[in-house]
């Protein structure tokens, strides 16, 4: 009996022994299964925390293992955020690809504003400012930081100004300069510089005043202000500015444009020997001059004799039709004339006299243009007569209109081709004494060449013409009155004719060589009467 009792313990303590170990394992699988649980968990907390500190590196890792190990799809939205956030804040290669991968696996999330934000501010960096924008426009401030809105306002209005939207721009910097201690200075500035680039010159000189001791900003300024001044009229003070800002600050990249402004100044202040070092320094830091200033150094070194260096200027004012390639051909010509190249002068006055962007520039052009093709004979002698034609017609009040018509009524007296020397005289509108001394002589020209050829009628004609100009050039008018008295005579008026002969003899000098054929005459016309 006791041993049977024995045996039944010993099986009571076996099954207790294997219910005890049946009870550990399962404490052991519980307990796995809680670590198992809380250690995704511990690597978001920490993650998390890394990320809240600015350890960016070490949150992304602990955030891409969580992401790897939880089936939380809600805390995995928010690590996959904060993941993608680090790696832009840490500038990982593979950030954009994150951020983007987050929006469209995520396109509702509440943290699509943000990431919408520092996509553009990706793009911000690297001056894509059409793509900036693009990612801004999508971004809602409400659901910034208020530290995030600032930057946000600061980077958008940034890109409005790179874009030319200076409105928009002003609206945001406006803000800024208003709500923002953090940005109001840079507010400032960039407003002051669209008051600038609007040639608003009083008002952004007031915004840079505040300004002029900035550390971040007083060298820019500085620059801006001589500038505004420049653009303002004021030169004197523009000099003072710009020769100050050169002393001050020898290495700015804004030393070019400076020189410039003194060239300029000095030129419009009447001091072409002073502009000229500062322009010479102006040309020595860029490739490509602006042409109004590479005109005022040609006009500068014209004044002081340096023809050559005049001519490398005024060449490259020369571009675009307008009035200011017109002047630089006119003075292109008045130089190569004062260096004896006559040819290439014609060349430079006919350029400028095409144009009529400056009426006296065209009006001095077209003048030098007909004389010098008058002077050289490259052209014909009537195209020459032309041009001069077409002067006077167009410049009827030029100064140049008597000297024009010395040239004719010169021309017009060397030429044999008579009709058409009448041709053009006829066709000037307001001749000179000069022109109808001329015209009075090819008149009786033209009727002794029809008497020649047996055109009584027509001889008398001319010959009247002649005589009636009046007294011009007397010899012509007494030949006149004698060869139409011959006229008359042939045609059996003699008492026409004796009347001429009379006049001829009551004017003419003895020393003519019909004088005494006139007496003569008169005896016969009186005879045949």
């Amino acid at each position: 009996m006791q041993t049977d009792l024995r045996g039944s313990n010993r099986i009571i303590m076996r099954k207790i022994c294997l219910l005890l170990t049946l009870l550990s394992l399962l404490q052991l699988s519980v307990a796995q299964r809680a670590v198992y649980h809380a250690q995704p968990e511990k690597l978001f907390n920490q993650g998390k925390e890394m990320f809240l500190e600015g350890n960016y590196a070490g949150a992304e890792d602990m955030l891409s293992r969580f992401i790897l190990e939880s089936n939380d799809q809600r805390m995995k939205e928010e690590a996959a955020y904060m993941r993608a956030v680090a790696s832009f804040k840490r500038g990982g290669e593979e950030s954009i690809a994150l951020l983007k991968a987050f929006l469209n696996n995520h396109p509702e999330s509440i943290h699509r504003h943000p990431l919408y934000f520092l996509i553009g501010s990706y793009h911000y960096d690297r001056k894509e400012w059409e793509t900036a924008r693009s990612w801004f426009a999508l971004a809602d401030l409400d659901y910034l930081t208020l530290t995030d809105q600032e930057d946000y306002s600061f980077r958008l209005g940034y890109t409005e100004l790179q874009l030319g939207n200076y409105e928009e721009a002003t609206r945001r910097f406006g803000l800024l300069s208003l709500n923002s201690s953090r940005y109001r200075d840079a507010a400032d500035f960039y407003l002051g510089y669209i008051d600038y680039t609007n040639s608003n010159y009083t008002a952004a000189l007031n915004r840079f005043q505040r300004l002029k001791d900035h550390p971040d900003y007083r060298e820019e300024v500085a620059f801006y202000t001589a500038q505004a001044t420049f653009f303002d009229g004021r030169l004197n003070e523009a000099v003072q500015l710009a020769e100050a800002f050169l002393v001050q600050y020898p290495g700015s990249n804004h030393v070019t444009e400076l020189n410039r402004v003194l060239g300029n100044s000095y030129f419009r202040l009447g001091q072409p020997s002073r502009a000229i070092p500062c322009y010479e320094r102006y040309l020595s830091s860029t490739a490509k001059p602006l042409r109004g200033d590479a005109y005022f150094l040609g006009l500068s070194y014209a004044e002081g004799g340096k023809h050559e260096e005049a001519l490398k200027m005024f060449q490259l004012a020369v571009g675009d039709a307008d009035a200011l390639s017109q002047n630089a051909q006119l003075h292109l010509g008045q130089t190569y004339l004062k260096l004896n190249r006559k040819q290439e002068a014609q060349m430079a006055f006919e350029a400028a006299a095409r144009d009529n962007f400056d009426p006296q520039v065209r009006e001095t052009a077209m003048f030098n243009y007909a004389l010098l093709a008058h002077e050289t004979n490259f052209s014909v002698f009537s195209e020459s007569i032309t041009l001069f034609e077409n002067f006077l017609r167009e410049f009827p009040q030029s100064p140049y209109t008597d000297q024009v018509n010395d040239i004719l009524a010169e021309t017009f007296l060397t030429t044999k081709d008579y009709q058409a020397a009448l041709n053009a005289i006829n066709r000037i509108a307001n001749p000179g004494r000069r022109i109808l001394e001329a015209k009075q002589m090819v008149l009786f020209q033209l009727g002794a060449q029809e008497f020649i050829n047996g055109n009584m009628n027509r001889a008398v004609d001319y010959f009247n013409n002649s005589i009636a100009i009046g007294s011009y050039d007397p010899k012509a008018r007494n030949n006149a009155w004698f060869w139409r008295g011959e006229s008359y005579y042939r045609m059996g008026n003699y008492m026409q004719a004796a009347s001429d002969f009379r006049q001829f003899t009551l004017n003419a000098e003895p020393t003519n060589e019909n004088y005494a054929m006139g007496w003569y005459n008169l005896g016969y016309a009186y005879f045949k009467q």
